[in-house]
Order: structure tokens, then C-alpha cells, then sequence
């Protein structure tokens, strides 16, 4: 996956997990229907420890000739190879169901906006059927 690195690599010293972490972004492939996704990665300083850091990524992706970005996914260097892969799969997963939640309409309307507001979700489940 191509890596989009919001930091400069020469100026930040990565630790061997840091680089470990990178390298198993940077291997993976996502890709759906033609649509090639690309990984921008940062880290944060946690406001909780001294001088600790956390790596994000963010799927980036083009549709129709606009740029998205998914949420961002924080890893720890404490977790496993396994669990890296299967963070990113799911940051694709995820990615690719806001799409179809965008893309299905009926009646002309969007029936799973993925942009709803949780107050605006909250009030529709009132609405509930149960059958009997």
C-alpha cells in the first residue's frame, strides 16, 4: 500500500516495532472495484505518559474524482503482527461499507446515511415495528 508519511523520518527516530509496524502497513493491498486505497500515517504524543507516541493510519481513497479519508486507527507498539493486519482489514472494511451505506437509496432517498446523527437515530428508533 502506497504510504502517505505526515512525518519526516530523518528528524523522528523509529524504534524497530515503529518500522515493523510501517513495513506492515506498507505490504498490504486494498483494493474494490478499481479503487485503490493508499494508508496516510502520523503518530500522536499521548498526553498521559512522557514522550510516548502512538502510530495512526488513515485510509485515503478517490471516488468520482474526490479525495476521502476514513477514521483514523491508532495502533499500540505493544500489539502483535496479527493484530496490525487485522486493524488495517477492518480500516478497509469499514471504509468499503461507508461506501455501500452511500450508494444504496430507496425511493430516490439515502435509507443508510452513514452521516445521521446519533440524535437523529435516537428519535427514528421510536419508529421501531415489532412483529407479533
Amino acid at each position: 500500500m502506497q504510504l502517505l508519511i505526515e512525518f519526516d523520518a530523518e528528524d523522528l527516530f523509529l524504534d524497530d516495532r515503529e518500522k515493523k509496524m510501517l513495513r506492515l502497513i506498507e505490504q498490504t493491498k486494498c483494493k474494490v472495484f478499481g479503487t485503490v486505497f493508499s494508508a496516510r500515517v502520523n503518530f500522536i504524543w499521548e498526553k498521559y505518559a512522557v514522550d510516548e507516541r502512538r502510530l495512526w493510519f488513515q485510509l485515503t481513497y478517490a471516488t468520482e474524482g474526490d479525495q476521502w479519508r476514513g477514521r483514523k486507527w491508532y495502533l499500540s507498539r505493544h500489539m502483535t503482527d496479527d493484530e496490525v493486519v487485522k486493524t488495517i482489514w477492518l480500516a478497509f472494511e469499514i471504509a468499503v461499507r461507508h461506501e455501500l451505506l452511500e450508494g444504496f437509496t430507496f425511493g430516490g432517498k439515502l435509507v443508510f446515511n452513514p452521516h445521521t446523527p446519533v440524535d437523529v437515530l435516537i428519535k427514528a428508533s421510536e419508529f421501531e415495528r415489532f412483529r407479533t
